[in-house]
């Protein structure tokens, strides 16, 4: 999957897997929503290297927000 967002005023687009989550049941219990990261490119540069990882959470979580909109 492939969407573009805005992170700390900068415009990219980040490449990743998105797991959608379930609602759960009696038997089985809720599973949250995923966002797996594999590429964050500015301006066609790959980014995701230079990043701390609470970034990448920041940024995992900001897109499963944008996401959840969607649905």
């Amino acid at each position: 999957m492939k969407l573009e967002t805005i992170y700390n005023d900068v415009p990219f687009e980040v490449e990743g897997n998105y797991y959608k989550g379930s609602i759960g049941s009696y038997e089985s219990p809720p599973e949250g929503s995923e966002f797996e990261i594999t590429k964050i490119l500015i301006n066609g540069v790959d980014v995701y290297q230079i990043l701390s990882d609470w970034q990448l959470t920041e940024i995992e979580e900001q897109i499963i927000n944008e996401l959840y909109e969607y649905e």
